[in-house]
């Protein structure tokens, strides 16, 4: 029997937890179609208040803002599936 493939958006697949934090999961993760591996980084949406960190949204949009700079890891997503936001790095 397979294990179970487990995908965040249908175009990454997990392929194993990093040690994470008390506010984050993080992830090895895999591209579907490019086999590029990747970092993924994940927290529950409803896990924290709203003005005490960055979140990963907000996060996100601050790396799309510097796309392209030195040292600036390429953002592959960002956004919510189900009850967690995730950002999906290179």
């Amino acid at each position: 029997m397979r294990p179970i493939e487990v995908r965040l958006v249908g175009r990454f697949r997990f392929s194993g937890r990093i040690q994470g934090t008390h506010e984050h999961l993080l992830y090895r993760g895999v591209h579907t179609q490019t086999e590029e591996s990747l970092f993924m980084k994940g927290e529950e949406y409803k896990s924290r208040p709203n003005d005490q960190f960055l979140t990963i949204l907000q996060e996100g949009k601050i790396l799309q803002i510097m796309q392209g700079g030195t040292g600036i890891a390429h953002m592959h997503w960002c956004g919510q599936e189900e009850d967690y936001n995730f950002i999906v790095l290179e």
